[in-house]
């Protein structure tokens, strides 16, 4: 286990607690998105999650960015098609608060 960055810092400035579930669960939504056998996607969390966590450990807190930036690195390196999946997603959710602005 390591210890963790306590706060991710958003892109605005605020700060929110890093939650280990979230990221997991982005990853795991990434690769269900890409239908990735369950075998596999299994595989991917374990690799994608344990990197981002040992970037995130070296830190008191970590930027939004930074941690996205680890994760679709580490995303690409394990299964491309995950990797589209989250920017796909992400995507979709920028598109989303632009309509809302």
């Amino acid at each position: 286990f390591y210890t963790m960055a306590r706060f991710v810092v958003k892109k605005g400035g605020g700060r929110e607690p890093f939650k280990k579930t979230k990221l997991v669960g982005s990853i795991r939504a990434a690769c269900k998105d890409a239908r990735l056998p369950a075998m596999k996607a299994r595989k991917v969390v374990t690799t994608v999650s344990r990197a981002a966590f040992k970037f995130a450990s070296k830190r008191k807190s970590v930027t939004a960015a930074a941690l996205r930036g680890q994760v679709l690195s580490h995303l690409r390196k394990a299964d491309a098609k995950a990797a589209q999946a989250w920017l796909r997603y992400e995507a979709r959710r920028r598109r989303g608060r632009a309509r809302r602005r």
